[in-house]
């Protein structure tokens, strides 16, 4: 399976523990799918590498993407998705969280005509910001 992550932050390196249950979770997945994880804005880099056997596509905007420059990364996320999609389409599309994340993988989702799953930890999701169809469990 084909499996893209679309998230705020990923592990810079192997060493880096940014959220250690995403790279857990990116090796358990990687050990039987193939993973791409598009990180919009940790680490503060723009180039591809590997981390737990995933492949992974840092943005690096960090916290400064504020107000216009918040719809640049959304476009560069965009495009970039699409790109990852032409060369080797994904079966499914993971938004972790449902705020900006989940608003970008919806409009991908869309665009290419992709099943897209959001992740929520219903402490951080704030209704002002998107609004969000949920899918039942798979």
């Amino acid at each position: 399976m084909n499996i893209g992550i679309l998230i705020p932050g990923f592990s810079a390196h192997e060493g880096d523990w940014a959220i250690p249950v995403q790279q857990h979770l990116a090796r358990e997945l990687a050990k039987t799918d193939h993973v791409r994880i598009v990180a919009l804005r940790y680490p503060p880099r723009r180039d591809p590498y590997m981390v737990s056997g995933a492949h992974v596509y840092a943005i690096g905007a960090g916290s400064a993407a504020r107000g216009l420059e918040r719809f640049q990364l959304w476009t560069n996320a965009l495009k970039l998705i699409r790109r990852l999609h032409r060369e080797k389409p994904f079966d499914v599309l993971h938004a972790m969280w449902a705020d900006e994340t989940g608003l970008i993988a919806g409009w991908a989702g869309h665009d290419v005509g992709l099943l897209v799953r959001h992740h929520i930890d219903e402490a951080r999701v704030l209704v002002r910001k998107a609004v969000v169809v949920l899918l039942p469990d798979m």
